[in-house]
């Protein structure tokens, strides 16, 4: 379900997974899906770089491969 917004780009770059989030979500329907801050932060980051690895979303969060990869994952499922 897009709620009428862009479809995100999802991609594998060189084993890790990439998703490009086009302009028209807000901050406020991202918390009524229920994404946690990592998450919400992730797609500010995305806005304004384009894009976001799995491996810079470990270090970004200082959090592990297996949290990054779910917390990606969620997301993916969710917008």
């Amino acid at each position: 379900m897009n709620y009428g917004f862009p479809e995100p780009i999802f991609e594998e770059l060189s084993g890790s997974l990439v998703v490009t989030i086009r302009k028209g979500i807000s901050e406020e329907l991202l918390k009524e899906k229920g994404l946690n801050e990592r998450q919400i932060k992730a797609v500010s980051n995305i806005r304004e770089k384009g894009s976001l690895t799995n491996k810079e979303y470990q270090i970004l969060f200082d959090v592990s491969r297996n949290t990054a990869t779910r917390d990606l994952k969620l997301l993916e499922e969710e917008i």
